[in-house]
């Protein structure tokens, strides 16, 4: 009998929940979202179809719920969010949001955790390298942090990695904003006075003990890159990286593939 991809049964399958049910309920309390393809990679499970038997017993149980994005050709993307029985056992995880949010969001979101899970998986590739703290849209957005920015980024990471000249590990911190090139320019302005603001008034050192930080501008074309870039041109040359998504991957995330605000020489993060 073929199942529907889009309505649950009537009657769910029963399910013992198994220690890798756990782990991927964990990573979508984690992130948010997520698709198939990301969860595999994350957990570094290779067998496709175990994961979407576990995937499918999830979602029919309602510990997951899931969402279609269209595809242009093959069959259209699954998105998982946390359904309304395992939303219990992770309370400060926002589920609403996700159920019946637009294509354009949930296609930002995946963007993000994309970006996300390339930092989570560069240990594998980069030794020495350790994340301290990642921060998701909806905790920076609390009053704390959004008096302080004036702003809500995607997110933001603390890392450890070593030193250059030897000395030990170096602490470092980044915001990140993933542009998907539907906000204008005047707005994308509006948040580099922000950032430049808020460096110039020592409110990171205050909430994140540190002095310095990065913005990484992720953007889906070489033009919109060109666009952004020169509207950062116009007030500093420095403090802001810039890259295309497609770049972006665990064994790169930290090597050259980033431009500064001026120039055409790729460096390290």
């Amino acid at each position: 009998m073929r199942h529907s991809r889009f309505e649950r049964s009537r009657k769910a399958p029963r399910i013992n929940l198994q220690l890798r049910d756990r782990t991927i309920l964990e990573a979508i309390a984690r992130y948010g979202l997520l698709s198939r393809s990301q969860l595999q990679r994350l957990l570094d499970w290779h067998c496709t179809t175990r994961i979407n038997i576990r995937l499918r017993k999830l979602w029919e149980n309602r510990l997951l719920d899931r969402q279609f994005l269209p595809a242009v050709t093959g069959s259209s993307q699954a998105i998982y969010s946390l359904g309304r029985k395992a939303s219990k056992a992770f309370p400060d995880v926002e589920t609403k949001a996700a159920r019946g949010s637009s294509f354009l969001f949930l296609s930002h979101i995946l963007d993000v955790a994309e970006v996300r899970l390339a930092f989570d998986l560069a240990w594998r590739h980069w030794p020495g390298f350790e994340i301290e703290e990642w921060l998701i849209s909806s905790t920076l957005a609390e009053t704390r942090f959004r008096e302080c920015l004036g702003l809500i980024p995607d997110g933001f990471c603390c890392y450890r990695r070593p030193a250059e000249d030897g000395s030990g590990s170096k602490r470092w911190s980044v915001f990140l904003e993933v542009d998907r090139g539907m906000e204008s320019l005047s707005i994308f302005a509006r948040k580099v006075e922000r950032y430049l603001a808020y460096a110039e008034s020592g409110r990171h050192q205050e909430l994140f003990r540190l002095r310095f930080f990065r913005v990484l501008c992720v953007g889906l074309s070489e033009k919109r890159l060109r666009n952004l870039r020169t509207v950062v041109q116009r007030y500093t040359d420095k403090g802001f990286r810039f890259t295309l998504l497609e770049s972006i991957k665990p064994e790169t995330i930290l090597g050259p593939i980033w431009l500064l605000p001026q120039g055409e020489e790729r460096v390290p993060l």
